[in-house]
């Protein structure tokens, strides 16, 4: 017989998770959380009159990125990311939502009931790739309105979006759509400069907005007032209507030359509503709120307490409208202002309201709650993790790179791009004040766009610099640059025993993609066996091995253990790059030898804890919408930390009831990182909550054949009281059909009751070995409460005998006690050698 290499495990340990669909963690507890450094523009605002506590924003540098705040925005926590334009809301539901998801497919319709935790199609019926204007109607929030198909038709669902059926062509393509606030039959679309109505659920269209101007694009019908109709979005202020929208009739005074981008209605006096004002043309002025209290016929400006460029948009809480928030902008960033006493004074609210573009994100070399990043061309910190960040300092360009001075971390380097008129424009900036200044220091650097930036450990002052004009090298700190070599550079690295040994990617002028490596400290260079023909955008070294280098090129890993003299691939669990999957990014954990990360377009985040021998996906996406920029790893491996389009991304690897010294933390951490749990909500893992029969089927099926694996849909008819859909029905039919579980007795697989620690033996051994295994008998010495002839005792002996269990303690394993959520997680890591 063969058995499993012996484990060592420490008595009782074990634990695993309960819930499937757990709501998002905040603090990034096993997913991905945005972090900051800074707010995005804040494009649309959601409030509730059944629930003040609950709000939503759309927020970012595109406003794709959803967030919801559950404690009336005082924290946010990231909602879900589309490249979308616009979310639809059900006014009497805070937990359903609509958007358009773009896919590879194109885009459609999506719906969440669960308040963004998850998303499901909402097409069908829809004949094709869903036009942009959708829409609910206000008095009847099943009932919602969609343009799609080429020429574009109206479609209609009365059922949520489940289903949906043609009402007739539409009056041009249309590109904003709204549904009059008391009748759910009379439509408005914005077609151009025409504003076309109709009064019959969309069957016939007529050109409607006398006396609008040209440039108006949005309107917004008057939840308080039937018939009234308010248009905007040019350049001229605010148009209403009291005839929907037959006629308009300016109401701009104060505002005349504004861009008005939202409108709120105070939903308690119909003479009073706010205006958020994007700026003016002519004369060019800026943006800000605006109310009018006499139903617009007048307007004066709201003083936010903040200078602001402009306002994106305003909501009135529609239970107390002494609440109005507003989404301001400050250079190009968001501040959610908030006032609760009708503009007397106002708050930022946007503590969690991630957003802005974040180029580079370095943890600190040793201290692992501290980490940096550069929003732009501002430079951050934190001192906890990411949950706070503070501005240290600024540069004049957007930095991209950072390396410290691995002999002083006060001492940093940043590779920058910025744009200097007619050209690009890059070099280099250093810091010796922890980057609370930084000067110039690129003299003998061509300004070409900076690719990449490696620094010396055995010798901090060897750095290698890459731009589209080449490779450079200094050997004075960054006091002076001198050309290594010529054409288009990617990625550098220097060997961090041996500052005389370079790698550089670069891309010869006409000539292939090609990774060099010098002996010489750049006096010569060859080309390394192996290496990939293609583009290299990163690579990476142990401080402790300089054996080893990692290259990564499209969507795969290569691997060196000579130091760089031969390459081969080391790519396996990796997606292929014909799926999409483009590696950008790896990175090293500091704190285990063989544990890397790498990143890339549009897919999860892979793992490697066996030196890129295989590759598994971490839980969860990077929350960014269209550009993924830095990959890095806290000094204790605790926290990995992404960049991109949303700002910065953190995961953390723990849970609040199992902190480190917990003698369960480290299966418990296999499991979440193997994506067998995700918790039990509130960011808690229970370590001590009871594991259900079913519960048990989903988390051995994952251990055993991955976090992606879906078993095939369940019949109901396999056991008795599991019907087609009771909870984990697939999993315990799949458990039952791979021969690992005949269930309870009597037809019946008893899925709400608690798994014994006897059941579990049994059940691990047959999912690890297959269902025709037999162990060899019991001898009774192994446990003082498993005698030979107990239950399962052979299958309990067996798993002592493979170090899977070393039983409950005090010489026993308790086989009748109710397997916990750490035993299950130690079972599971321990059996499928999870890390």
């Amino acid at each position: 017989m063969n058995r499993k290499p012996v484990r060592t495990w420490v008595a009782g340990l074990g634990a695993l998770v309960l819930v499937l669909c757990a709501s998002p963690a905040r603090a990034g507890h096993y997913t991905w959380t945005t972090s900051g450094p800074e707010p995005g523009r804040i494009f649309q605002i959601l409030v509730y009159a059944q629930d003040a506590s609950r709000l939503y924003v759309r927020a970012g540098i595109l406003g794709s990125t959803m967030y919801r705040s559950t404690d009336g925005g005082s924290t946010w926590e990231f909602g879900g990311t589309w490249p979308a334009a616009i979310l639809v809301a059900d006014p009497t539901n805070p937990d359903v939502l609509y958007t358009i998801s773009y896919t590879a497919s194109g885009p459609s319709i999506v719906k969440t009931a669960d308040g963004g935790v998850s998303w499901q199609p909402a097409n069908s019926g829809l004949p094709g790739n869903i036009a942009n204007p959708f829409a609910l109607a206000p008095s009847s929030p099943s009932t919602l309105y969609a343009l799609s198909g080429s020429p574009p038709s109206v479609y209609r669902s009365d059922d949520g979006a489940a289903t949906w059926s043609l009402v007739g062509p539409a009056p041009g393509s249309g590109y904003f759509l709204v549904v009059d606030a008391f009748d759910s039959e009379t439509l408005y679309l914005a077609n151009g400069s025409t504003l076309w109505v109709s009064h019959d659920g969309g069957v016939q269209w007529n050109p409607s907005g006398a006396g609008l101007p040209a440039d108006s694009s949005r309107y917004a019908p008057d939840p308080r007032t039937p018939g009234t109709v308010w248009a905007f979005g040019g350049g001229g202020g605010v148009y209403k209507s009291v005839d929907s929208g037959a006629t308009f009739s300016p109401a701009n005074v104060g505002i005349e030359t504004q861009g008005v981008l939202d409108v709120a209605f105070d939903g308690s006096n119909a003479l009073r509503l706010y205006a958020a004002g994007g700026g003016s043309q002519s004369p060019i002025g800026p943006g800000g709120l605006f109310l009018s209290e006499n139903g617009g016929a007048s307007w004066a400006p709201v003083d936010l307490g903040i200078s602001s460029d402009t306002v994106l948009s305003v909501a009135v809480d529609p239970s107390n409208a002494s609440r109005v928030l507003a989404g301001a902008t400050q250079l190009s960033r968001g501040r959610l202002m908030i006032t609760e006493t009708a503009g007397a004074s106002w708050q930022r609210s946007d503590h969690g309201l991630s957003g802005y573009y974040d180029y580079v994100v370095a943890p600190h070399p040793s201290d692992p709650e501290t980490a940096f990043g550069f929003s732009s061309a501002r430079f951050f910190s934190t001192g906890d993790g990411g949950e706070e960040w503070s501005q240290v300092g600024e540069t004049q360009f957007v930095v991209d790179q950072i390396v410290f001075d691995p002999t002083d971390p006060m001492v940093l380097y940043g590779e920058y791009t910025g744009y200097s008129d007619p050209s690009y424009y890059g070099g280099v900036y250093k810091s010796v004040d922890g980057g609370a200044t930084w000067n110039d220091s690129s003299s003998g650097l061509t300004n070409g766009n900076g690719r990449g930036l490696a620094i010396g450990a055995s010798d901090s002052n060897v750095l290698l610099a890459s731009n589209t004009d080449g490779i450079f090298l200094s050997t004075n700190g960054a006091g002076s640059w001198d050309p290594v070599l010529t054409g288009f550079g990617r990625a550098v690295a220097v060997d961090p025993a041996d500052a005389q040994i370079l790698y550089a990617a670069v891309e010869p002028d006409g000539g292939a993609p090609t990774l060099q490596r010098s002996p010489d400290g750049g006096a010569t260079w060859d080309p390394p066996s192996g290496a990939p023909a293609a583009i290299i955008p990163d690579m990476a070294l142990r401080p402790d091995d300089p054996s080893t280098v990692y290259a990564v090129a499209g969507a795969d890993v290569y691997k060196s253990i000579d130091r760089g003299l031969t390459f081969v691939p080391a790519s396996t669990g990796l997606p292929p790059f014909d799926s999409g999957f483009f590696i950008y990014r790896i990175a090293l954990d500091p704190s285990a030898a063989g544990t890397l990360y790498v990143g890339g377009i549009a897919a999860p985040i892979y793992r490697s804890t066996d030196a890129a021998g295989h590759w598994q996906p971490l839980p969860g996406r990077l929350p960014f919408s269209f550009g993924f920029t830095d990959l890095s790893v806290a000094a204790d491996g605790r926290r990995i930390y992404a960049s991109g389009d949303n700002g910065v991304a953190v995961f953390e690897r723990s849970f609040l009831d199992v902190p480190d010294g917990d003698p369960f933390w480290s299966a418990v951490d296999a499991a979440a990182m193997n994506g067998i749990t995700a918790g039990c909500g509130q960011d808690n893992f229970c370590p001590e909550a009871i594991n259900s029969r079913a519960q048990v089927s989903v988390f051995l099926l994952r251990a055993k054949n991955g976090a992606a694996f879906l078993p095939p849909p369940a019949t109901g008819s396999v056991f008795g009281d599991v019907p087609a859909s009771a909870f984990a029905a697939s999993w315990i039919e799949e458990l039952a059909a791979e021969g690992i579980s005949a269930g309870c007795g009597g037809g019946n697989f008893c899925p709400n009751a608690a798994l014994s620690r006897a059941e579990g033996a049994v059940m691990v051994l047959k999912a690890l070995h297959g269902s025709d295994f037999n162990p060899p008998p019991a001898t009774g010495t192994v446990f003082a409460d498993v005698p030979a002839d107990a239950f399962a005792a052979s299958w309990i002996e067996e798993l002592a005998a493979e170090g899977i269990s070393a039983g409950c303690g005090g010489g026993n394993f308790c086989p009748d006690a109710s397997l916990t959520r750490a035993q299950a997680a130690a079972l599971l890591a321990h059996a499928f050698q999870l890390s």
